[in-house]
């Protein structure tokens, strides 16, 4: 029932944004090529990334993280930024892949103390998915950047996901060194994202920010959560 309802959102903030785009933005025929104003951009991230792994069978747990600042790359295709009316609101269109790997398990070892913890468990992952997303823009006057604006926004998604590795789990994450690993192997094409980020544009071709998001699926046995949290630098190649 919830992934019904979140696809269709997503379905009607599709439709909803498209008609938005001819309302509010014509533009010239021969500037109607199928990639104009749409970007690529690489982007170079210092993430923390958590992966939550929950067995569905008796509840036994895992959260598996890395060292922050890890850095790792990804690669987007982001529309043109739609301004809604004569207001600093707008929307857009990003398809991303990025991948991530996560080699320190959080876990009480019976100190009553949860720290991330080397016990030889990591994860490792990769994600494609489609977000249209809604901001707020400062222009440059509002911020003291003449020639820069910053966004604020966010939105919710749906893609794909591949993720392998190894866990121990255990009831409210309480392992011993001793407890089995249970090897991670999974995949799906129904998976739901969530992301807010801030950014600052510098110029046409670079930007800087950070964001936070959030991907949730699971399988027969497991149910998974990927917490993102990245700082990042991004080039912007444009389609003029």
């Amino acid at each position: 029932m919830e992934r019904t309802i979140l696809k269709h959102t997503v379905a009607l903030l599709l439709i909803f944004s498209t008609n938005l785009v001819f309302a509010e933005n014509e533009v010239p025929d021969h500037k109607l090529g199928l990639l104009h104003g749409f970007s690529i951009q690489p982007a170079l991230l210092a993430k923390i990334v958590t992966v939550h792994v929950k067995q569905k069978s008796d509840g036994g747990e895992a959260d598996v993280t890395n060292d922050p600042g890890n850095l790792a790359l990804s690669l987007s295709l982001a529309s043109p930024n739609y301004r809604i009316g004569e207001t600093n609101w707008g929307f857009g269109y990003l398809i991303e892949h990025y991948s991530f790997k996560a080699n320190k398990q959080i876990a009480d070892l019976g100190d009553g103390n949860y720290k991330p913890k080397k016990l030889g468990t990591s994860i490792s992952g990769k994600f494609n998915y489609f977000i249209p997303t809604l901001f707020y823009k400062f222009s440059g006057e509002d911020i003291d950047i003449p020639h820069g604006t910053m966004l604020i926004g966010g939105g919710i998604g749906y893609g794909t996901a591949r993720i392998e590795g190894t866990a121990t789990l255990g009831q409210e994450r309480r392992v011993s060194s001793g407890d089995p690993v249970t090897a991670i192997n999974a995949s799906a094409t129904d998976v739901f994202s969530f992301l807010l980020y801030w950014e600052l544009e510098l110029n046409k071709n670079h930007k800087v920010g950070a964001r936070l998001s959030e991907i949730l699926f699971d399988d027969a046995q497991y149910k998974y959560g990927v917490e993102d949290f990245s700082a990042f630098y991004t080039y912007r190649y444009v389609f003029d």
